[in-house]
């Protein structure tokens, strides 16, 4: 399914847990990786031409060593994996778009990365710079939070993944790829719809302008539909499915509690979906999830969202 997988560091301890969780995942596939580093352009306000020009040389000499301990870092932890590795060192000032840019020209289906790195110059994957990517990559990203319930020296494997669906367009087209993913894993999906009750207000009168039970029980009736539906094209396709609905307030917590209780080990979802009961798979909710998630994220923007 994924045949060159793109890992970048900045040397965090954050990026190489994802680093080895990226590796891990690459043997199991079969695929190469690419580890990255991206390091700023070297710049200078006011000084001598010729202190500019020595400043440089310094600076882009000094960056070439400390990005080629990063690469072998990384590269490292890939060999323990028994995984082919290539390294590349990038120069830009935005590291979001020197991550996407490699991605693309070393033809990478999948960006491995940390959700948090250092602040500062080493801040290559700050949680701001995962969202940049996350927000502009065509290519899918899964985010490693440095706090995953995964422990090091534990084997990588997805076993038991979960799949939000909201019924929009959006999570139609990511579901394809999660039941792809899921064969390719030989692992079971959890298809789980959440039931967002809307507010109830009450009438000029006094009196309740919708019955509450009545409401839920739309609700829940439309997410079992949704969950169903993931269901029966999941088991057509091979893969073991169950199909959970939850009623709850706020979505993206009902999808980190649900990961917890059916001892999910990824989460795999869209990064836009629509309002309503589709608000479940809402940038917003996709960002809560990622702030929360106690597994790695899988995160798809489709070709319509990614527009």
């Amino acid at each position: 399914m994924y045949q060159r997988i793109l890992l970048p560091t900045d040397g965090s301890e954050a990026s190489l847990h994802a680093i080895r969780a990226g590796a891990e995942f690459a043997r199991t596939m079969g695929a190469e990786v690419v580890v990255m580093t991206a390091t700023p352009e070297f710049s200078a306000f006011t000084a001598t031409n010729e202190a500019i020009e020595q400043s440089r040389q310094e600076y882009e000499a000094a960056a070439r060593a400390r990005a080629q301990r990063l690469l072998d870092d990384g590269a490292a932890v890939v060999r323990d994996a028994h995984v082919t590795c290539h390294a590349v060192q990038a120069m830009a000032d935005n590291p979001y778009e020197a991550i996407i840019a490699t991605a693309r020209e070393q033809k990478c289906d999948l960006i491995v990365m940390a959700s948090h790195g250092r602040k500062g110059i080493a801040g290559l994957l700050l949680g701001s710079e995962t969202q940049k990517v996350l927000a502009r990559s065509t290519i899918p990203v899964m985010v490693h939070r440095a706090l995953s319930r995964q422990e090091p020296g534990a084997p990588i494997g997805y076993k038991r993944i979960l799949v939000p669906t909201d019924g929009s367009a959006i999570s139609a087209q990511v579901l394809p790829a999660a039941i792809e993913f899921a064969r390719a894993c030989q692992a079971e999906i959890v298809a789980l719809a959440v039931a967002v009750p809307e507010p109830i207000l009450p009438s000029i009168e006094g009196a309740m302008v919708v019955d509450p039970g009545r409401q839920f029980e739309a609700l829940q009736e439309e997410a079992r539909t949704l969950a169903a539906a993931v269901a029966e094209k999941a088991v057509a396709a091979g893969v073991r499915c169950t199909p959970l609905v939850r009623l709850a307030q706020y979505p993206a917590e009902s999808i980190v509690d649900t990961t917890r209780e059916q001892a999910c080990d990824l989460i795999f979802m869209g990064s836009h979906g629509r309002r309503g009961i589709g608000l479940l798979l809402a940038g917003s909710v996709t960002q809560a999830v990622l702030a929360a998630a106690p597994v790695p994220v899988m995160v798809l923007r489709p070709r319509a969202a990614a527009a």
